[in-house]
Formats: C-alpha cells, sequence, structure tokens
C-alpha cells in the first residue's frame, strides 16, 4: 500500500476518495483531452481508449494489464470462472477485462477450430473514467490491488501533461483496394446462389483494402476520431499492434440484469433517408437479422424476456444512414456465455449463422482479421459492452488493414451492393487523408 500512501501524499486524494463494497472511486474534476488520452497509449505497451466523446456518454482508459489472454477460448474460460465473484461497480466498469476478439477467433463460439484467429484481451484492475455529460474525470478500481493501481492513474493524470498530435502523420498508399466490381459482382450473384438453393437467407459479403502501414497511429486516431465519429469508438495498442475502431454499432452491452443488442442492416447516402426506410430489400435484410438476434440472445435470456423496440429505425452516421433495431432481454448468465451466445455477430455473417460463415469461408478471398470481430469490455461484475469491428483500422509499422462489405439478399442488386461497400468505406479511408472514390 506504500504506492497508494504516496499518491495521498502527492496529490491530497484522500478528502476525494470514497470506498464502497470494496471498490474505490477517486474525484480527479475535469477530465483531459484527447491529446492526453492518446499520449498514454504511446507510452505503454499495452493500453485501451473506450472513446464516447461522440455521444457524451463515459468514456473509459486502461493501461497496463496484470495479464492478457490471448485466445478465444481461455477467454471464455476466465470470463466464466470469475462469474459472481464480484459485485457490479459504477460506470459500467470497475476492473476487469478489455481487448478485442477477431473474427476468426470469434468462431470458436460456433464450435470452429481457432484457426490463427487473434485475441488479445488484457485483465485491469483499474480504468480512468470520464464522464462527458458531467464534465468529470474519475480513477475506479475494485478490491485492494484495483485500489492501488486507481491511485497510479490519478497520478498519472495528476503528472502527465497532454502533448500535441505528431506532426509527422503520413498518409497511407492504398496497397490493394479489394476486388473489381465484375469480380464483386460474380461473388454476389454465387451467394444468391445459394439462398435460391435454400442454403441461407442472407449472408455478409466482405473484403479487405490493404495499406500502407501507419507511422503514427495515435495522430490517426485524433484525425479520425475528429472526422469520423462514432458512437463506440476506440483505440487500442498491444505491442506494435494498433486497432482504431469508428464502430457505428453495438454487438451486445448489459447493465445489472438488462441485454441488449442494436444490428445495423441497409445503407444509403444521407440524402437518401427516406428512400432506404421504405426499400423493401433494406427492410427484409434487417428483419431476417433481428430475428436471429433474437435466437442469439433467447438461448441465455430469462425466459419470455426477450423484446424488439424501435424496428426500422434511421441512424445517422457520417456521410450516411442505416437502419437499425434494438433485440432486449433479461440475462443473468456469465459474462464469457453471453459474449458467445452473440459472436459473431448475425449482421455480419447471414443466417442461419453457421451456414453462412461455412460458405463465406469459401468464397471471401482472404481472412477477415479484427474486421467484424469485436473490441469491448467484461466488468468483474458482470457489466460488459462489445461493438461490431466494422469501420476498423489494425495496423502495424509495416501493414494497414481495413474491412467493409454488405448484406446480400435474393433481390440484392449487385452493382449496388458493390457501390455501398464503397460508400461505407470511404468515410474513414478520408478521414485519414486517403483518396477514395
Amino acid at each position: 500500500m506504500d504506492a497508494m500512501r504516496d499518491c495521498e501524499t502527492r496529490y491530497n486524494l484522500r478528502d476525494m476518495e470514497r470506498t464502497t463494497g470494496g471498490i474505490t472511486v477517486l474525484d480527479l474534476g475535469s477530465p483531459p483531452d484527447a491529446e492526453w488520452c492518446l499520449h498514454q497509449l504511446q507510452e505503454v505497451e499495452t493500453g485501451c481508449w473506450f472513446d464516447r466523446r461522440a455521444t457524451k456518454g463515459v468514456s473509459l482508459v486502461m493501461i497496463d494489464p496484470d495479464c492478457v489472454v490471448r485466445s478465444a477460448d481461455g477467454l471464455w474460460a476466465v470470463l466464466d470462472a470469475d462469474a459472481g465473484k464480484a459485485g457490479a461497480g459504477p460506470f459500467g466498469f470497475a476492473g476487469g477485462w478489455a481487448g478485442f476478439i477477431s473474427y476468426e477467433a470469434a468462431l470458436s463460439a460456433l464450435g470452429f477450430a481457432e484457426e490463427g484467429g487473434q485475441t488479445a484481451v488484457g485483465h485491469y484492475p483499474a480504468a480512468l473514467v470520464f464522464d462527458h455529460a458531467l464534465n468529470r474525470a474519475y480513477a475506479v478500481g475494485r478490491g485492494p490491488e484495483g485500489a492501488v493501481a486507481a491511485h497510479r492513474l490519478a497520478s498519472r493524470l495528476r503528472g502527465s501533461p497532454s502533448r500535441s498530435s505528431s506532426a509527422t502523420f503520413q498518409v497511407p498508399r492504398v496497397l490493394e483496394d479489394g476486388p473489381s466490381e465484375i469480380a464483386f459482382v460474380e461473388q454476389v450473384r454465387v451467394v444468391q446462389d445459394w439462398i435460391e438453393a435454400g442454403d441461407v437467407y442472407v449472408a455478409n459479403l466482405t473484403y479487405r483494402i490493404h495499406l500502407d502501414g501507419l507511422n503514427d497511429p495515435a495522430a490517426a486516431y485524433a484525425r479520425l476520431s475528429s472526422l469520423h465519429p462514432a458512437p463506440y469508438a476506440a483505440i487500442m495498442r498491444h505491442g506494435e499492434h494498433w486497432v482504431l475502431s469508428s464502430s457505428p454499432e453495438l454487438l451486445i452491452q448489459r447493465r445489472g440484469e438488462h441485454a441488449w443488442t442494436r444490428p445495423i442492416k441497409g445503407t444509403r447516402p444521407a440524402r437518401e433517408a427516406r428512400m432506404l426506410v421504405d426499400d423493401p430489400k433494406e427492410r427484409a435484410e434487417l428483419a431476417m437479422i433481428v430475428d436471429m438476434e433474437r435466437n442469439d440472445l433467447g438461448q441465455v435470456a430469462c425466459v419470455g424476456s426477450v423484446y424488439v423496440r424501435n424496428m426500422f429505425g434511421v441512424e445517422s452516421h457520417p456521410g450516411l444512414v442505416h437502419l437499425v433495431a434494438t433485440v432486449a432481454a433479461n440475462v443473468r448468465c456469465p459474462a464469457g456465455r453471453l459474449l458467445r451466445a452473440m459472436l459473431p455477430g448475425g449482421s455480419i455473417t447471414g443466417a442461419p449463422k453457421k451456414r453462412a460463415v461455412q460458405l463465406l469461408r469459401g468464397l471471401e478471398a482472404d481472412r477477415r482479421g479484427l474486421y467484424t470481430g469485436t473490441i469491448g469490455f467484461c466488468d468483474d461484475g458482470g457489466d460488459l459492452e462489445w461493438n461490431v469491428a466494422i469501420r476498423t483500422f489494425e495496423t502495424t509499422r509495416e501493414e494497414c488493414r481495413y474491412g467493409t462489405g454488405g448484406g446480400i439478399t435474393i433481390d440484392s442488386n449487385p452493382r449496388r451492393e458493390y457501390a455501398e461497400t464503397r460508400l461505407k468505406a470511404a468515410g474513414p479511408l478520408r478521414a485519414l487523408g486517403v483518396p477514395w472514390g
């Protein structure tokens, strides 16, 4: 506890501290700016920032985990083993697990072997919390170790100034921009043949765009979050591997016993919102995925508690609009079991999910990697929040990968589907200065 006493002496934190149910909360005043958060990630080997400025929600910064799980199967085991051992904390997180699960790793939730899929989820005993609605910062941790870690984070906040983003950011070149329109149209027709044969009802066809590695990921994220803000944005670092996400889509969130998912299907340019709502193909696509998400959530929900709200809602994001719905239920199972029930997300696979995954693996040209996997956190008390990793870059200094795609139905116009994939890719790429479209 010497570290804790040292923090109290230097920053007079004792008067701002409260501990309830083994959870320590330090009130730190006004939150720092984005530059400070990005600088922290540049200074450590492993860390993450769940950025909720776009919704004026609660952002979380975590650095230096005490351990890292690097397989999805290992993660399910630790999440289920920890179930019920801690009480719920404030802010949705007071210490727990956070990181990413790639698409290939997430397939283990369906019973597929983990073949080269990446998982990096660390255990963080404490976090910095920035409540943007209240303009207030806190350090929070669970148990004695979490209290010490919370004080260390508080001292870091008080002692480390903000720094400007690097002026040396280089706009990456596009090395490979995905299939040609002709090639993609042929793939769409293959998917429609599956639908005609009764194998699937809808399938999400994707491809990757390859770029130069980002020379300054923190500066790249500063541009991305400024020009293409998103409700489930995040940046994280695991050594030389960085993830920059501008995701608009929620895979699963739970607070207490209430859990919900918000699948997105249907996309149009922002000026065509009315056309989107009235398009029978787009409505059918969302309806099929909502039905599957009801089934996924129903596997672990309390009997009779699953319901749908805001069906065919319209959500605006930079340059485009989506159809969205919310599927919710009461869920009491361990976090690992809940997360497995939802992975991989129905909106980025198809229906039926397992058959769509099997078929798409043989059709898509390369592995998805983190794209359409998930990024998020599980509090040790059972609360959790995980996005669908779309509009997401994963980069080292050598290479950067970015994915795009769309849902294919029997009524899809193949050329329009190709145009939609380019539209979805445009906003984040242009935010980094990449010429596109």
